[in-house]
This record gives C-alpha cells, sequence and structure tokens, in this order.
C-alpha cells in the first residue's frame, strides 16, 4: 500500500536539492543521496544533489530502498562517481596516458 502511495508524488515538486531548486519527484528522478563530502567532489552535479538538510529531516524515507526505487532516487556511490567523474576533470585529462596537475595553476573549471 505504501509503495502505491509514494507513486501519487511522481509529478509534484517536493525534493529540495542542494543548488536551491526544488525537485520533480519521477521512477525516473536523475536525484542523489550524498553527504556535503560527496556532492563536493561533484560541484556540477549541485542540481541533482538533495540537499543535506533534506537528507536529515527526512532520513526515515530515504533509509528505505523501496522508497528510493520508487522515486528514482539512488545514494552516492563509486558507480555514481564514476559516471560523473569526466564532469568535473580537465577535458585535456581525456585519454591521456599521464595527467599533470598543478594546484596553483589549476583552472576553477574544467576546460
Amino acid at each position: 500500500v505504501a509503495k502505491q502511495k509514494w507513486l501519487e508524488l511522481h509529478g509534484i515538486a517536493l525534493l529540495p536539492l542542494a543548488d536551491g531548486n526544488v525537485g520533480v519527484l519521477s521512477r525516473n528522478s536523475p536525484f542523489i543521496l550524498a553527504t556535503r563530502e560527496q556532492q563536493d567532489l561533484l560541484p556540477t552535479l549541485k542540481h541533482r544533489f538533495v540537499s543535506t538538510s533534506a537528507i536529515a529531516k527526512l532520513a526515515r524515507y530515504f533509509a528505505n530502498n523501496d522508497f528510493l526505487k520508487a522515486m528514482g532516487i539512488v545514494k552516492f556511490s563509486a558507480q555514481v562517481l564514476a559516471k560523473h567523474i569526466g564532469d568535473v576533470l580537465p577535458r585535456s585529462w581525456k585519454g591521456a596516458k599521464v595527467a599533470r596537475w598543478d594546484p596553483d595553476r589549476a583552472p576553477t573549471r574544467p576546460t
């Protein structure tokens, strides 16, 4: 019964996101549960991360894997990081055998 009720939430903007917007729930929601530190690894995905305050307030729901599946929400994982790491690394590193990085000269955004 609970699963059926959760599906009634699809199409409604209810999910506070890390970028300050509110996400629309659906089975195919591209939303990710992550700690602040995990979110810092992929700063270009703020529009997909659930806000940390919402995670704390809604912990009961986010602890329920059936709820996450029904809402299409995923937990941060190595797979999530691997899928999106290319969005934050410099484009010049793609396919390179060796990547040189100087933190003093690093751009604030990938080039």
